[in-house]
């Protein structure tokens, strides 16, 4: 899959990701295992691709064919892993989530306009 692809593929899960904020109700007991393994399967690939875009995006960076800066592609992948998480616990403010979800949009957006 290229970059191109998995930059589109994190768009659309970062669109899942914010109707599962929206819905879903989180678990009473945070420390409930049966929650934690659904969740963690759910987002198991998620991850996974997060990870692989993240070093495929290095690399043209280096290339210089992706212009972002390395401490905006650290934090777009911190605030990913955020909003995966935060989607399903909801223990975060709606107006920081959406800080987030705009700030992964915005180098989405970059990365795509870039590579077409």
């Amino acid at each position: 899959m290229t970059v191109l692809k998995k930059t589109e593929k994190l768009k659309a899960y970062l669109e899942i990701l914010l109707e599962t904020f929206e819905t879903i109700k989180p678990p009473e007991d945070p420390k409930d295992q049966e929650f934690f393994a659904n969740v963690k399967q759910e987002t198991e690939m998620i991850y996974t691709l997060l990870d692989e875009w993240h070093q495929e995006i290095l690399e043209l960076m280096k290339e210089k064919k992706v212009q972002i800066y390395p401490h905006q592609l650290v934090a777009t992948v911190e605030n990913y892993e955020q909003i995966i998480v935060h989607s399903y616990y909801r223990d975060m403010r709606r107006r920081k989530y959406m800080e987030f979800y705009h700030s992964c949009n915005y180098i989405f957006n970059q990365v795509l306009q870039d590579l077409s």
